[in-house]
């Protein structure tokens, strides 16, 4: 029997992927935008995927999604660019840093220097 919690993860996962597929018209297990960092970084050192492009793919999905799931607030595009390009400078040079090139997202309920914050709030945000 399977428990309520291993059903749930089991179900949203699936979703997921379902969602995935349906955004880009291909197999999201496929999509840079949609592996797991662990698959990221083997393909980084094989030479068989980059930084940049990975970074690129999950721009397009932001931007095909983002509409309907509003989670993105303030997009760093430039910045995040410029640092998948450093990422793949020390990935090509054989020097990559133990994360190299896997990208996140930062709620911005946290202060970054430059950034605007508004922890979520609709009332003025502080830069």
């Amino acid at each position: 029997m399977v428990d309520r919690r291993s059903f749930l993860l089991a179900s949203s996962q699936l979703a997921a992927a379902m969602l995935a597929g349906k955004a880009f018209g291909r197999d999201a297990t496929d999509d840079p935008a949609y592996l797991p960092a662990s698959k990221l970084l083997t393909r980084f050192r094989e030479r068989k995927l980059a930084p940049v492009g990975v970074l690129e793919a999950q721009i397009a999905r932001i931007e095909t999604l983002n509409d309907k799931v509003n989670c993105i607030t303030f997009k760093h595009f430039d910045e995040a660019r410029e640092a998948a390009r450093e990422s793949e400078k020390r990935h090509a040079d054989g020097n990559p840093r133990a994360l190299e090139g896997i990208k996140v997202a930062v709620k911005d309920e946290y202060e970054t220097k430059g950034w605007v914050t508004t922890m979520g709030s609709p009332l003025p945000a502080r830069a």
